[in-house]
């Protein structure tokens, strides 16, 4: 091997800190990921790691970079994994649903719009704090959290947040659909 091949893995000082880490260390990353996700999948968990680097992630220089880019691709993996189950798992839910006629169809689209119109009426922390719990189903103590706050105070304020949507819904002469048993 000559000078000029062996430069393609020697960090050159033109080129930014991420051009030259992903010379140095792409093939490594994209093999990494083709044996944890999914081949087409692959190509953008290293997209994602470069794009975390170029971010201003602080990547420890020498030998310790690339296990520091591996910790960052499986962070990344595992996100990915856990997008593909919650996937999986809403299709499976809705693929339990009965089927519905035209006009339940309708109702339910009437429904929901009508619903998403009371969420943007809360302030964003509760308007959260119910997208977590309900859309995302999160627990009580996960939702607390992500948003910073107890877990007791979470369930004070999602308590809080029923009793405001039930009186709207009272005061639009709306009958809610209930369903206590998800109720955390």
């Amino acid at each position: 091997m000559n000078m000029e091949q062996s430069s393609v893995t020697q960090p050159d000082p033109s080129l930014p800190v991420t051009a030259d880490l992903y010379l140095l260390y792409g093939e490594d990353l994209l093999r990494y990921a083709r044996r944890r996700v999914l081949f087409e999948d692959a190509d953008d968990v290293v997209s994602e790691v470069f794009l975390v680097v170029a971010r201003g992630g602080k990547v420890p220089g020498g030998s310790a970079a690339l296990p520091w880019l591996y910790a960052v691709a499986y962070r990344i993996v595992l996100k990915s994994r856990t997008k593909r189950w919650r996937s999986v798992r809403l299709r499976e839910r809705l693929e339990s649903l009965p089927a519905r006629t035209g006009t339940e169809v309708d109702a339910l689209v009437a429904s929901t719009a009508l619903v998403n119109s009371m969420i943007d009426r809360l302030p964003e922390r509760d308007a959260e704090l119910l997208r977590l719990v309900v859309f995302e189903d999160l627990d009580v103590p996960a939702a607390a959290d992500i948003l910073g706050i107890s877990p007791g105070a979470t369930h004070t304020r999602l308590h809080r947040i029923r009793r405001k949507m039930q009186a709207w819904f009272e005061s639009h002469a709306i009958s809610p659909l209930t369903d206590n048993s998800r109720r955390p």
